[in-house]
């Protein structure tokens, strides 16, 4: 029998494909266990990155960011009022300090779901928070553009205790 090829039984030519078949689905699997585990890592270190920030006043350009009090108060002791969307758009910049947030970022932040990528909601929500916040809106320093990837929040954040102000 040396020398010369053995042909392949129909078991063993299904038992091969067989084997093809789960190696593939293991590889699909394994491709899709290593997404989800990055997707928790990205998530666990946004979670971690959150705690560090909870229960604390949060200082940025003049402003005193309270998350615990849902409340924006410039240096001087004057309220900002911030609608809720605003709020929570200021929220997830001021804890992603220097993070590039793109509209899918923000849009999975403040929302959670599927949208269009039509949707021009963000960008609207972008310009009221800066009339708010901006000393001059029409040229943000701290919430800039960043073209064809989305925003980025560019104050310094200092975390402080309560009752510092």
């Amino acid at each position: 029998m040396s020398g010369r090829v053995r042909p392949l039984s129909h078991s063993t030519a299904s038992a091969s494909a067989s084997s093809r078949r789960h190696c593939s689905e293991s590889i699909v699997s394994q491709n899709n266990r290593g997404r989800s585990f990055a997707a928790l890592l990205r998530t666990r270190r946004d979670d971690e990155n959150e705690r560090s920030f909870a229960s604390r006043l949060l200082a940025a350009a003049g402003w005193i960011f309270d998350v615990d009090q849902r409340r924006l108060q410039r240096n001087d002791g004057e309220d900002q009022e911030l609608t809720t969307s605003e709020f929570n758009l200021l929220e997830a910049f001021v804890k992603r300090p220097h993070r590039v947030l793109s509209r899918n970022d923000i849009m999975d932040l403040l929302k959670g779901h599927d949208w269009s990528p039509l949707d021009r909601s963000i960008d609207n929500l972008v310009a009221r928070l800066r009339k708010k916040v901006e000393r001059d809106p029409d040229r943000p320093t701290l919430i800039k553009t960043v073209r064809g990837v989305g925003y980025t929040f560019t104050a310094e954040v200092e975390r402080r205790a309560r009752g510092k102000r």
